[in-house]
């Protein structure tokens, strides 16, 4: 299923030294055979987000806002089977 064409404005015409051709300006959007959507599954406010359990682990969706100097909020996101995040 195609969803679409993404069009970069200002992008087709950059020529890195050495490089060759143009670049791409045009992105075909389709949808995946598996969806790789995230949502949010919990959220909570810590004095140290750098030392947040959901912060040091690689394998967790996580995001911290921080609030002050000493307070962020974090926001965990887990898979969401039914959300397709575009090809």
């Amino acid at each position: 299923m195609r969803y679409g064409e993404l069009v970069i404005l200002g992008y087709n015409g950059f020529l890195p030294q050495g490089d060759r051709g143009r670049r791409r300006s045009k992105f075909v959007l389709y949808k995946r055979g598996e969806s790789n959507g995230v949502k949010r599954s919990k959220h909570y406010i810590v004095q140290s987000p750098q030392s947040s359990q959901a912060i040091l682990d690689a394998k967790q969706h996580s995001i911290s806002y921080t609030l002050s100097r000493n307070q962020a909020v974090i926001v965990e996101y887990k898979e969401d089977p039914d959300t397709d995040m575009f090809q």
